[in-house]
């Protein structure tokens, strides 16, 4: 196993006392949820079916424990809970009271077992250039996804992640707030959805 990684900083300290380097894992490839249930199913003879059933099964159980106070532990796997946010007010009375409280994240605090199965990952550097942590620029995610559609005619999530040097995820919502300004087009190629630029 292996992950790509670069290096970071904080902009905020760039070429301040208390600038600190640091790697970062590039998570720019995404294996679609029918690859992931096609891999499983192969590696333990079972119908995607039955994978299938068994994760809705899994994920309703587990967002009504958890929704209900609950952590759950699952063996070889790890342990869930919920975070909250939220403010205290007080109302005319002067009692405080919750307002605007929701969910704010999933933690997942993973097994040691799960963490050994990840022990032989080897980390390569993609390149020795450091990059600041800051936020990709829509004008340069724009350029970025100009040179990949002149060079390809298209382009991934993974493939604007990996040239600008971002997570999926980040990648992700960049393009997506792209598309929604009528930036980019997108369509898909199999169970692929490939973008242009306009």
């Amino acid at each position: 196993m292996e992950l790509k990684c670069v290096l970071m900083r904080n902009s905020m300290f760039k070429g301040k006392a208390g600038e600190k380097i640091y790697p970062k894992v590039l998570n720019y490839n995404q294996m679609p949820s029918e690859q992931f249930i096609e891999t499983v199913a192969a590696a333990h003879q079972l119908s995607t079916g039955e994978i299938k059933s068994v994760l809705a099964g899994i994920a309703d159980i587990l967002a009504l424990e958890i929704g209900s106070g609950h952590s759950v532990t699952i063996d070889g796997l790890g342990t869930f809970s919920v975070s909250m946010t939220g403010e205290a007010v007080a109302d005319k009375r002067g009692v405080l009271q919750l307002k605007d409280a929701a969910v704010s994240k999933v933690n997942f605090l993973p097994a040691k077992s799960f963490k050994a199965a990840l022990s032989d990952v080897k980390f390569t550097l993609i390149n020795h250039n450091v990059n600041d942590a800051t936020k990709l620029d829509a004008d340069e995610a724009l350029r970025i996804a100009g040179e990949l559609t002149k060079d390809k005619g298209f382009f991934l999530c993974r493939d604007l992640a990996k040239a600008a040097g971002v997570s999926y995820d980040y990648a992700r919502r960049t393009i997506a707030a792209l598309a929604s300004e009528g930036k980019l087009k997108y369509e898909y190629v199999g169970r692929s959805k490939v973008f242009r630029t306009l």
